[in-house]
């Protein structure tokens, strides 16, 4: 969670949102997520988090751009 949060503010609604990302991301495992799996013991567990955290994040931060967009 916490790349998933990296320069997003300790916002309730986007600590929620950055949290649903992440578990669409680490269920649905798009490319290259599901690939990071194949690296033997822990490796493959943690790099298959970091991915689905790496698009969480981008992903966040897109949604909290187009908000503030819309808004304005």
């Amino acid at each position: 969670m916490p790349l998933v949060l990296a320069g997003v503010g300790l916002v309730w609604w986007k600590v929620a949102l950055g949290f649903v990302w992440f578990r669409v991301f680490d269920i649905w495992k798009p490319p290259p997520v599901r690939q990071a799996q194949v690296f033997s013991g822990g490796v493959g567990i943690v790099l298959d988090d970091l991915l689905a955290a790496a698009y969480a994040c981008l992903t966040t931060h897109a949604v909290i751009w187009l908000l503030g967009h819309v808004r304005h």
